[in-house]
């Protein structure tokens, strides 16, 4: 099924949705995962990203995104003279990697107090991200849902206790996954989750037993309507969108509670379709409508 987003793309600072937009947001989420302003960071670049990565500023936007940027911050072609007012000392280098998407960054990053942590990343296209290691362990999440990742034991009955504590708490679970290292070992538990969560209940799931780290990740609500009105702003009545397949030509555009519906024709491959495209507010996301 064809998304929007390979026609449209994210609202960002170019030139590029999967080497600039993705690559910002792919920042971000180190920083996050590290809890606190990184001070330092070592930035590996592997495949399309270390190839031609300088040219659609991919570097630029991976420090722009550790200093929490966002992709549409006018600020991230300056990321480098940013980093240096704010005591960010960084380096960026290739890296050979194994079986890794493309479009691929290794992100080892360090704060003031010592702490680090380790993220490896894919930018899949269309500013979407994909985290594939965390710490050296093999992980597979978006960052599209509000993300808790725990570290615990492997003990019998451990993972009862953390789904209670989200279920007392009204806490409802999209996804879910975990990896260990061996039987009886270190866990990495990761849930997804379709709203945010209070920190009582992440307080409450570190006093679980046996539970040694509780890392939230938490989906930008903020500005959600900003950008509704900005996304409405940008898409015209007869203008037409395009990538390498496909041709979109918006029709009409109307509101429907906090979605926005767009009808047009979406022709490619010798076709012409009638679609419906929904951009809903509340997941800040496109789908097509059957």
């Amino acid at each position: 099924m064809l998304d929007i987003f390979e026609i449209l793309g994210p609202i960002m600072v170019g030139p590029s949705s999967s080497h600039t937009a993705g690559a910002v947001r792919i920042g971000r989420m180190a920083g996050t995962l590290l809890g606190e302003p990184p001070v330092k960071a070592d930035i590996g670049l592997y495949g399309s990203f270390a190839e031609t990565g300088r040219g659609h500023g991919t570097d630029r936007a991976l420090v722009a995104g550790l200093l929490g940027m966002k992709p549409d911050d006018l600020r991230i072609p300056d990321s480098f003279a940013v980093a240096r007012e704010r005591g960010l000392d960084f380096t960026v280098h290739p890296v050979e990697l194994r079986e890794a998407h493309p479009n691929t960054a290794v992100l080892t990053v360090e704060g003031a107090s010592g702490r680090k942590t380790c993220v490896q990343a894919a930018s899949t296209g269309g500013g979407r991200i994909r985290v594939d290691q965390l710490d050296g362990v093999a992980v597979s999440f978006t960052g599209i849902f509000n993300t808790l990742i725990l570290r615990h034991w492997d003990v019998p009955g451990e993972l009862a206790h953390l789904t209670r504590a989200l279920s007392d708490g009204g806490i409802n679970i999209a996804n879910m996954s975990l990896v260990r290292d061996r039987r009886g070992g270190s866990v990495m538990t990761i849930f997804e989750i379709d709203q945010p969560v209070p920190q009582s209940v992440r307080d409450q799931l570190a006093q679980v037993p046996w539970v040694f780290g509780v890392i939230y990740y938490v989906q930008n609500y903020k500005n959600l309507l900003t950008r509704k009105t900005r996304i409405h702003t940008l898409i015209h009545k007869n203008e037409k969108y395009r990538n390498r397949r496909y041709t979109f030509v918006v029709e009409e555009i109307n509101e429907e509670k906090s979605n926005l519906i767009l009808k047009g024709k979406l022709s490619g491959n010798m076709h012409v379709f009638d679609e419906v495209y929904v951009y809903s507010l509340e997941n800040d996301a496109f789908t097509v409508r059957i």
